[in-house]
């Protein structure tokens, strides 16, 4: 599986972006009037969790492609969290999306990824 190398970096910073601006479900980003707005826009101020890893991503790498990063992170998160899920497009959105689903869900599960990525790669 061909990886994100910035992944845990971009994962906790989209934890921090989710709790400093806010979260959103069936759009990838909104302004403050709950309109719609692309996640590198600069009136986005809240985004579902593919969204706010797009949104990290652009800041972290501002010459990589922001979609194919939040892809790559996406297929770690599932191959972490949900091994049997591997391959399977648009997990990030459908989990975002769930009516349970909280804010907090989708933070801890960012950083919860991250520290999987981080002792991994610490790992001899």
């Amino acid at each position: 599986m061909k990886e994100e190398p910035n992944a845990a970096k971009i994962l906790l910073a989209a934890a921090v972006l989710l709790e400093t601006k806010g979260w959103c479900k069936q759009v990838y980003a909104m302004d403050q009037r709950g309109r719609n707005r692309h996640p590198l826009s600069d009136k986005a101020d809240a985004f579902c969790a593919f969204g706010a890893l797009m949104r990290t991503a652009s800041d972290v790498n501002p010459l990589g492609d922001p979609w194919e990063s939040a892809s790559l992170i996406e297929a770690q998160i599932v191959a972490i969290n949900s091994p049997e899920l591997v391959g399977d497009l648009g997990f990030l959105v459908r989990t975002n999306d769930e009516r349970h689903r909280t804010k907090q869900d989708i933070i801890d599960l960012f950083r919860s990824t991250a520290k999987c990525l981080t002792e991994t790669s610490d790992a001899p």
